[in-house]
């Protein structure tokens, strides 16, 4: 059953990413709240090993995507998301999409500081 639920949600994933990473943040969320079966420890379980390597693994300590945390307003969630991006690049288990994406955003990110000098 279990196997059945993670084809359903990468052929989610192929269709509506964005709508996703909404669900799997407000189902992490929810979970806090939950005791024994369905518990957040359940869940994001359950969500890291479904995407691991993928911009929708889950990142400790914030209840939400990689995606999401690398973008997030405080400073300790996106230091939890480049802990989690370091060791996936460690293990080189890190999908070819989400390694672009970061490659494609330092390069954004270099090309700004050169313009601005």
């Amino acid at each position: 059953m279990e196997e059945k639920i993670q084809q359903l949600l990468h052929l989610v994933d192929s269709k509506y990413p964005a709508q996703l990473d909404e669900g799997l943040t407000e189902q992490l969320n929810a979970a806090k709240k939950r005791k024994g079966h369905g518990s957040r420890e359940d869940v994001f379980g359950f969500v890291s090993l479904t995407f691991k390597g993928t911009r929708h693994q889950a990142v400790g300590g914030s209840d939400t995507t990689l995606y999401l945390s690398l973008q997030h307003p405080h400073v300790d969630v996106r230091l939890a998301a480049l802990k989690t991006v370091r060791e996936l690049l460690e293990e080189d288990s890190i999908e070819p999409e989400v390694r672009l994406s970061l490659q494609t955003q330092q390069l954004f990110i270099s090309s700004k500081s050169f313009y601005r000098s």
